[in-house]
């Protein structure tokens, strides 16, 4: 068996609408497959898996198998876990595998056995991501509202409203859609200031389908602009939501 180094990359993107992530950790099952009908690091020889950021970017994690620490016997199947460290990943996850066969051994060998190495993510944390959202859509978390004591002769009342709704939009990005609260379905523009107000004006019809009434929820739906938008925990889009009625008395 000859001698042979040599090295072969592969390459995993990232979600096309992902730019950059900061990992945080993460850990990688390595499948290591030897086909072949001899041990290839046998006498002093490795395989080295790394994993970095592509282009050159952070390594994340490296994995060694080492002679005469490790072996790879022929026609077997060997499984270990690669740690990931934190660091920066942009565009794609970029592995390298790295083969040090010193050779010398006597064995038969057929030009179609080869090495398979396999890495499947079990783990992957990720404490902020750069993400390009122009366009997509998006949707409100549906909200339940406890608004059925406020039903008889109060409701009966009410001439118009209009629903202030106080927001927070740490993500700087434009949000364009519908907001629905019981059977209303509302229009709603958020710009990209980090806080806003918008108001939202209601009928006495309006009010009545939904003020009173048990099991009503808030919810929206609509589409993003601008970007890109840097997401991390403890980010969220908030809307808290005020009424302010017109009521007629007397009658």
């Amino acid at each position: 068996v000859p001698a042979y180094q040599g090295q072969f990359t592969s390459v995993a993107n990232l979600p096309s609408d992902v730019l950059t992530a900061e990992v945080q950790s993460g850990s990688v099952d390595v499948t290591i497959s030897n086909n072949l009908s001899f041990d290839p690091i046998a006498g002093g020889g490795s395989i080295t898996i790394t994993i970095v950021g592509a282009g050159g970017g952070t390594e994340l994690g490296t994995l060694v198998l080492e002679s005469p620490t490790d072996a790879l016997p022929p026609s077997s199947v060997i499984m270990r876990t690669l740690t990931i460290a934190a660091g920066t990943v942009t565009g794609a996850i970029e592995t390298r595998v790295e083969i040090d066969s010193p050779g010398t051994q006597t064995a038969t060998i057929d030009i179609t056995d080869d090495i398979g190495i396999s890495a499947n993510t079990t783990s992957l944390l990720v404490s902020e991501a750069t993400i390009d959202v122009d366009g997509l859509s998006t949707s409100l978390s549906v909200e339940d509202l406890d608004t059925e004591d406020l039903g008889g002769a109060l409701t009966d009342a009410m001439v118009s409203g209009t629903v202030v709704m106080d927001i927070t939009n740490p993500f700087g990005l434009t949000f364009s859609g519908t907001i629905t609260v019981g059977p209303v379905v509302k229009d709603l523009t958020v710009s990209a200031d980090a806080t806003s107000t918008v108001s939202l004006i209601y009928t006495g019809e309006e009010l009545r389908s939904f003020l009173g009434v048990p099991g009503i929820t808030l919810s929206g739906e609509g589409t993003l602009g601008g970007g890109p938008a840097t997401i991390s925990a403890g980010l969220n889009f908030i809307i808290d939501p005020s009424l302010d009625v017109v009521i007629e008395l007397g009658g």
